[in-house]
C-alpha cells in the first residue's frame, strides 16, 4: 500500500524567490533510484512542503539524507528556511485527503 510522508518548514522572510529558483531545477536525486513513486515540493508564500510517496518511503527519506552528494544543496536551503518538521506517515486509500486537495490547487515545484 502507498505511504506518504511530507516535511513542512517555514520560509524566512525575504526568501521564496530564491527558493524557487532552487526548486526549478527539480530534485537533486532521481526519485524512482530512491525508491519513491512520487515526490512534489510545494512552496506557498510562507512555508514549503516536500512529498514522498512510495511503499516505505520513509527509510528512502533517511538513506538520502545519509547522502554526503545531497548536503550542499540541503545547506544552500538552510539559510531559507526553519528546521522541518516531518508530518505522521499516511497510507493511501485511493481518495484524495481535503488537505492534499488543497496542497494541489497549488503546482508543484520542480517536482517528478
Amino acid at each position: 500500500m502507498t505511504q506518504r510522508i511530507a516535511f513542512t518548514a517555514r520560509v524566512r522572510g525575504g526568501e521564496r524567490e530564491r527558493l524557487a529558483k532552487q526548486f526549478e531545477a527539480g530534485p537533486p536525486f532521481d526519485p524512482d533510484a530512491a525508491g519513491f513513486q512520487a515526490h512534489a515540493v510545494f512552496l506557498g508564500d510562507e512555508d514549503v512542503l516536500f512529498l514522498f510517496e512510495g511503499d516505505d518511503p520513509l527509510p528512502a527519506v533517511r538513506r538520502l539524507a545519509s547522502q554526503p552528494g545531497l548536503l550542499g544543496e540541503v545547506l544552500k536551503m538552510a539559510g531559507a528556511v526553519s528546521p522541518p518538521h516531518r508530518a505522521r506517515p499516511k497510507r493511501s486509500s485511493g481518495r484524495r485527503s481535503k488537505a492534499a486537495m488543497t496542497c494541489a490547487e497549488r503546482e508543484p515545484v520542480g517536482s517528478s
